[in-house]
């Protein structure tokens, strides 16, 4: 498996966020992940490790390569530390329009004009999120189903301005880290599976 070593990020520890962070730090050399507390951090580190733990019973990663997974996790109450040099940024926060609006207009503000920023929103659409984006082009959707780190379906959507770049980029990560994307080509709320 080919790691790259761009970092990433994941906004929110929670119940799908420790999943993605898992995922991810599947593919990638650093994960940052964010949440407002050491304790939600520390709870989330723990699933991963009972996640991996349960995987290696079942032979579907080797202990060594779940050593490396939890290593190239790090977790931070800085949203400005976990956005800094990320390539890819996923938010999973609660499903929550205006605290979903309010980290996507502070993602935007401490990354790159060129991070790509998804969230894994399962039913707000993707235009809506990010109304206080200046950078439509560069967010997109990308659904996930608990739990994040086994099932293999990501909806991956567009929103009304998400460049071709952009979902082609989002699409190609995910089936680099194992996952199943489909393309949600319109902004539906509740993408395909929760219509």
């Amino acid at each position: 498996m080919e790691v790259l070593l761009e970092p990433r990020a994941v906004i929110g520890a929670g119940l799908m966020g420790h999943g993605i962070a898992q995922t991810l730090a599947r593919q990638s050399s650093l994960v940052w992940l964010y949440d407002i507390s050491s304790e939600k951090l520390q709870l989330a580190l723990k699933r991963i490790e009972t996640s991996l733990k349960l995987l290696e019973r079942y032979d579907l990663i080797t202990p060594k390569d779940s050593r490396e997974v939890i290593k190239r996790i790090s977790p931070t109450t800085s949203l400005e530390k976990a956005l800094e040099n990320v390539s890819f940024v996923v938010e999973a926060a609660p499903e929550n329009l205006s605290l979903k609006q309010d980290l996507f207009s502070k993602i935007e503000q401490f990354t790159s004009t060129d991070t790509i920023i998804v969230t894994n929103s399962s039913g707000l659409r993707v235009s809506d999120i990010s109304s206080k984006v200046q950078r439509l082009d560069r967010v997109a959707g990308s659904h996930f189903f608990l739990p994040a780190q086994v099932v293999p379906l990501v909806e991956v959507s567009r929103g009304p301005k998400t460049s071709d770049k952009t979902m082609n980029e989002t699409v190609s990560l995910w089936k680099a880290c194992g996952k199943e994307p489909i393309r949600v080509e319109h902004d539906l709320p509740g993408y395909i599976a929760n219509r």
